[in-house]
């Protein structure tokens, strides 16, 4: 027979480990953004940092080529993606082009990945200004 306290005690660990998954993602994401914020010369790497792909590897412009510096490596697919985004987008204040920039990044990620963190940022940005975004 199994006691209260060990499914208690199942449940309780359970609960870590997924606060300790929400805690690594949260980490990685806060880690990616800080680091396309603060590093606008970034290197390129090695695989899409959107999809993790190695193939047919370019540098997408999170505002735009015109507006900003702050870059990331995708693959043509996650690129193609993006640049359809920012076709829509009208607008002319750089901060926004960059908000925009980060959401449509991390809707694809998420879209992507499956990993939450990214939808989660996303529609927070988006929340702050529904009628501009």
């Amino acid at each position: 027979m199994i006691s209260k306290i060990s499914i208690s005690s199942t449940i309780f660990e359970t609960l870590f480990r997924a606060k300790e998954i929400v805690d690594n993602e949260y980490q990685e994401a806060k880690d990616w953004i800080t680091d396309i914020l603060e590093n606008e010369h970034r290197d390129k790497k090695n695989e899409c940092e959107i999809c993790r792909s190695p193939i047919k590897l370019e540098v997408h412009h999170i505002r735009g080529r015109s507006h900003g510096n702050e870059v990331i490596t995708v693959c043509l697919e996650c690129h193609r993606k993006l640049t359809d985004k920012h076709r829509l987008w009208n607008y002319q204040n750089s901060e926004i082009l960059l908000e925009r920039g980060i959401i449509d990044i991390c809707e694809l990620k998420h879209e992507r990945t499956g990993i939450g963190i990214y939808k989660r940022i996303a529609e927070y940005l988006t929340s702050r200004y529904p009628v501009i975004l």
